[in-house]
């Protein structure tokens, strides 16, 4: 655990010493999102038989990663309330995940549902390297549509009958109006290039029937 939080710091360190006029909180996120997806993603492996037979297993992996989910949410909330880049979306996916995270830390279903995580895992890549924006946002969109949905999905079979029933449906909803919202984004910014060149090559096909027009008048 002290090592995982250590190779972050790190890397924010890194990042914010090598590319200064860069987001690097945004980085830094994306960052802790690409390790806990794989770390959630091997813990689920691991323990998949006990995890099936009762969602309510527990093991030291997933308890850690817990605890740093409920963690990273909290100092995130409070970095987002500090720095005033206030996102209803955000507070609301926050809010929900630090009650969840610190009321049921220890089941290994909310490690299950930190795989979702994976939407914003490879963001640094385009914060980096923007020349690769428009396919991470198709990355984004395949992780919602793919992975995320299938994992609310599995998630509320899972808790369907048992005591956690209406929070289960209601974080189920909310995390679907989430991911709709942020669908209909990452498509109206997958459009926007579309959009700006479509406008270029008409400023230039007026600027080319200009050009005709003065060289027929000169005529």
């Amino acid at each position: 655990m002290l090592q995982f939080a250590t190779t972050l710091l790190i890397i924010r360190k890194y990042i914010k010493s090598n590319y200064p006029n860069l987001d690097y909180h945004s980085i830094y996120r994306s960052f802790f999102c690409f390790f806990i997806t794989i770390a959630s993603c091997f813990t689920i492996f691991n323990n998949w038989d006990n995890f099936i037979e009762n969602i309510f297993t527990s093991s030291p992996a997933s308890l850690i990663i817990n605890s740093f989910m409920f963690i990273y949410f909290g100092i995130d909330l409070i970095w987002i309330i500090i720095k005033r880049k206030l996102r209803i979306d955000l507070l609301l996916h926050h809010m929900l995940c630090i009650f969840l995270y610190s009321m049921y830390a220890e089941y290994m279903f909310l490690t299950y549902y930190a795989i979702n995580e994976c939407m914003s895992a490879f963001n640094w890549v385009n914060l980096i390297f923007p020349q690769y924006e428009i396919y991470i946002k198709y990355l984004r969109l395949f992780f919602i549509l793919f992975v995320r949905l299938s994992v609310w999905f599995n998630g509320f079979v899972l808790l369907y009958n048992t005591d956690l029933f209406l929070v289960t449906l209601f974080g189920t909803l909310l995390m679907l109006a989430l991911d709709f919202f942020w669908i209909t984004l990452i498509i109206s910014g997958i459009n926007k290039p579309k959009n700006i060149t479509n406008n270029i090559n008409n400023n230039n096909n007026i600027n080319n029937n200009s050009n005709k027009y003065i060289k027929k008048n000169k005529l």
